[in-house]
């Protein structure tokens, strides 16, 4: 450090401003294309998106989600041995939980089975946090438009 000064030596260089315009720059560390309000958005595009950020993750876990009609997701493997090969999930029963698995963010949802004992089924994983939880975000909005759809009016 300089005498008096108190930045190291190698930042005696560059002006205070500077670095406080480069410092500032940095503010949360997360990418700006993921400050979308969800509510502005669609169920289709959100579905979009849904998709479109699950096409990153593994083959194992990947699933190509629909929706049918207002409240009713569709979760098909891309996996061929996959069993079910589909579920159909009612959005207002929507279970999902999210956790840590090794490097991974893993979403995984409750699924209703004939035999009346629900099965976990993995819908997302992914080693960035803000992936995932921005993935359940898009999952939380669709079951709330879905719940505005089912309000009486």
């Amino acid at each position: 450090m300089r005498a008096g000064g108190l930045l190291p030596r190698c930042f005696s260089g560059i002006p205070a401003l500077a670095l406080l315009l480069c410092l500032g720059a940095c503010h949360d560390g997360y990418p700006e294309e993921d400050m979308v309000d969800g509510a502005l958005m669609s169920p289709p595009e959100h579905v979009a998106q849904l998709n479109q950020m699950g096409e990153d993750a593994a083959r194992k876990v990947r699933q190509h989600i629909s929706l049918i009609g207002d409240c009713l997701l569709r979760f098909t493997a891309a996996r061929e041995s996959a069993k079910p090969a589909s579920v159909d999930v009612p959005l207002l029963d929507l279970d999902l939980s999210m956790a840590t698995q090794g490097d991974k963010q893993v979403i995984t949802i409750e699924v209703p089975t004939d035999a009346g004992e629900p099965v976990s089924r993995t819908v997302f994983a992914s080693p960035l946090w803000h992936d995932a939880v921005a993935f359940r975000s898009h999952l939380f909005q669709l079951q709330r438009q879905c719940a505005e759809t089912q309000a009486p009016a």
